[in-house]
């Protein structure tokens, strides 16, 4: 059998297992940028209930700083109330790193208004907020909700459901990043009326460009004790078909609460022991995976969730569909080593580039 786990809130590793002789392997995202001691150990569980411990030595094998950064939904927009974000950014590379404004966040301010946000940002611009972060350290994500008051359609100028609002996050510094695509998450978002409170999302969106094939996809869990007491226990379990995706390349961002991160074969299960979820409490996963490399234009990735409560019945998420094909306006393909941003905007750009800028 084989499986994994990942780290819990506090960055501990747990994982349960029968008594038995085991092979235990850290798996990075880029295992080059480490020494690791030992690279495997073989351990031995003796018998039920008992505990064996086994620590690794990571040290860093050169220099390399490498940042993400991903913004979800976790209310979604709707005309007239309070929407709520959350931006989420690790470290993942192996320096630690620090920069003054480093995260920032774009909006139209024409169609909301800020209204709070769990860290209180660095500066507030028009259109743009901003936090400075410090000693991040090597595999360590942090989190911010951000929430926006959403014009009604009798505000100036109004938002109806059915409109596309945008969002642009990146963080810095981006001069010597490994990788600078992922220092920028763009976020459409379509406003609706009414909402399912267990859902499951892509956050690149319904449709996607081709140059996507293999590479990551975001996908953002929200549920909600809809019930009338608090909810001891909760397992959101998603199942990744493997003719999709590579289960393997699986990787957990951020949690909402502490929990335990089971995967089995392509059964991935998000363990929240005693969270004590009151009623209407809300609760969110971010992960990401990388779609197979074998897929096509045209081809279809699908992925749900089931929610359990507790003993109840699972609650079973929508079915989140994503196709690889060009927009309909033009054979456009997402180009990730540029970043233009802010976008909508009323004065300036900033434009970002991993290669040297000839002409704009």
């Amino acid at each position: 059998d084989q499986g994994s786990t990942f780290t819990n809130n506090s960055g501990n590793y747990k994982f349960y297992t029968d008594p038995g002789f085991f092979t235990l392997t850290p798996n990075m995202e880029n295992p080059t940028w480490y020494n690791v001691s030992p690279t495997t150990a073989n351990i031995m569980i003796g018998s039920t209930n008992s505990t064996t411990t086994q620590n690794f030595c990571i040290t860093p094998n050169g220099t390399h700083p490498d940042l993400e950064i991903v913004v979800m939904p976790i209310v979604p927009a709707r005309p007239g109330f309070d929407a709520i974000y959350k931006i989420v950014y690790k470290n993942k590379g192996n320096q630690t790193l620090s920069q003054a404004y480093g995260v920032n966040f774009f909006y139209n301010e024409n169609l909301m208004d800020f209204v709070s946000a769990s860290v209180a940002p660095t500066s507030i611009n028009s259109g743009g907020l901003s936090w400075s972060y410090a000693n991040l350290l090597p595999f360590e994500s942090r989190s911010v909700l951000v929430t926006f008051s959403i014009n009604a359609p009798t505000d100036t100028p109004s938002v109806n459901i059915g409109d596309d609002l945008q969002f642009t996050t990146s963080i810095l510094p981006m001069a010597g990043d490994e990788s600078t695509s992922d220092n920028t998450f763009l976020l459409n978002q379509t406003v609706v009326g009414a909402f399912d409170p267990n859902d499951i999302t892509c956050l690149e969106g319904n449709v996607v460009s081709p140059s996507l094939i293999g590479e990551y996809l975001h996908y953002g869990v929200n549920f909600e004790n809809t019930g009338n007491f608090e909810a001891e226990n909760i397992v959101v379990k998603v199942e990744v078909n493997a003719a999709d995706f590579d289960v393997n390349s699986l990787r957990l961002l951020n949690t909402s609460h502490n929990s335990y991160t089971k995967v089995a074969g392509n059964i991935v299960e998000f363990i929240f022991e005693n969270i004590a979820l009151s009623s209407g409490g809300h609760g969110n996963i971010l992960l990401k995976v990388k779609s197979k490399n074998n897929l096509v234009t045209g081809d279809l990735v699908v992925k749900n969730a089931k929610i359990y409560f507790d003993y109840n019945t699972p609650i079973e998420t929508n079915l989140e569909s994503t196709v690889f094909q060009s927009l309909s306006s033009g054979d456009f393909v997402l180009d990730n080593s540029i970043a233009v941003f802010p976008n909508p905007t009323k004065d300036k750009i900033n434009v970002k580039a991993t290669s040297n800028i000839k002409n704009i």
